[in-house]
C-alpha cells in the first residue's frame, strides 16, 4: 500500500468532497452577483437591468442541483419495485451524486414511487438501498428517472 488512508466512513470520496465545496463556493458567488445586480437594477432602473434580472433569477430558480453529479462510468445495478432477493431488473446507471443516482430504466416510473437498488454483484446479506422518484423523462433509448436516496429508517 502506499500509505494513503482510505476514508470508507463517508458516502462523499475526497475529490467528490472538493466539487462540492466547489459547487458551494460557485453558488454563493452566483447569490452574491445577483444581490449585485439587484442592487444595480434599484440604482439604474431601466428596461436592459430588469430583464437581465429577470433571465438570471428565473436561472437560479432552475438550478437545484445541492450535490455535482458525476458519470465514471455506465455502471450496472440491480433495480427493484420491492427488495425480495430474487428479484431486480438490471439498469444502467446514467450519473450519481452524493444523495441520488440518475437511472436509465426501460419503462416509465411514477414521481414518489419507491425503488430499491442494490450492485449486481451483492452479495445476499448486502441490503436494497431505498430510492424515492424525484422525476422522469423519456429519452431515446428509455426513461430517464431521477430518485433521491433514502435511509432505511423511512421506508420501515
Amino acid at each position: 500500500m502506499s500509505g494513503q488512508r482510505v476514508d470508507t466512513g463517508s458516502i462523499l470520496s475526497q475529490p467528490e468532497r472538493e466539487w462540492s465545496r466547489l459547487l458551494d463556493e460557485a453558488r454563493g458567488l452566483s447569490q452574491r452577483s445577483l444581490e449585485r445586480v439587484r442592487f444595480l437594477k434599484a440604482l439604474f432602473p431601466d428596461e436592459l437591468t430588469g430583464t437581465a434580472l429577470e433571465q438570471l433569477e428565473a436561472d437560479a430558480r432552475r438550478d437545484r442541483l445541492l450535490t455535482p453529479r458525476f458519470a465514471d462510468d455506465p455502471a450496472r445495478v440491480l433495480v427493484s419495485l420491492s427488495r425480495s432477493p430474487g428479484e431486480g431488473v438490471l439498469v444502467r446507471v446514467r450519473d450519481r451524486s452524493a444523495t441520488g443516482v440518475c437511472l436509465r430504466l426501460d419503462w416509465p416510473a411514477e414521481v414518489g414511487t419507491i425503488l430499491w437498488m442494490r450492485p449486481t454483484t451483492a452479495l445476499p446479506e448486502e441490503h436494497w438501498v431505498p430510492l424515492e422518484v424525484r422525476n422522469c423523462r423519456p429519452e431515446a433509448r428509455g426513461w430517464l428517472v431521477g430518485c433521491r436516496i433514502i435511509s432505511n429508517d423511512a421506508t420501515n
